[in-house]
């Protein structure tokens, strides 16, 4: 696996703009793991099913009352 890698390390800098995009990439998922881990509460579990999962909204009185 190592052997690969370097095998692609090498191609990418033979070519002369090509470090430039390896080195944006490398930026644009660092910021998009900074923006993700400073974020908060974010779920990455995908789409949700369930009666646990219906979004519930206060109506006038003040009790909640579930969607669904």
């Amino acid at each position: 696996m190592p052997e690969a890698f370097f095998l692609f390390v090498m191609v990418i800098f033979q070519e002369k703009d090509m470090w430039k995009l390896v080195v944006g990439f490398i930026i644009f998922a660092a910021l998009g793991l900074y923006m993700l881990s400073r974020g908060g509460d974010i779920d990455l579990g995908g789409e949700k099913h369930g009666a646990a999962n219906v979004p519930t909204v206060v109506n006038p009185v003040g009790t909640p009352q579930k969607f669904g």
